[in-house]
């Protein structure tokens, strides 16, 4: 290889030219790919949200139970 070829030889363009992707569907692959990864983003923090939101639930339930338990003790000793 020449010096000019060397500076422009890209092994990953090589790699997907020898398996048929030119750089069209490479931009079309990296652009899905950008594209999932936002939506993977998206989907992490509607889960956190999700799990925060359940979180709080589970607080106000364990609230409830304490409360009830202690309605029924109260109930039980006479109170």
């Amino acid at each position: 290889m020449r010096a000019t070829e060397l500076k422009e030889y890209n092994p990953i363009a090589e790699f997907f030219a020898r398996i048929g992707f030119g750089a069209r569907e490479i931009v079309t692959a990296r652009e899905i790919a950008e594209q999932e990864l936002e939506d993977s983003k998206i989907a992490l923090l509607n889960a956190e949200r999700d799990k925060e939101a359940a979180t709080c639930e589970v607080e106000k339930l364990k609230m409830c139970v304490r409360r009830l338990e202690g309605t029924l003790r109260d109930n039980r000793s006479g109170g």
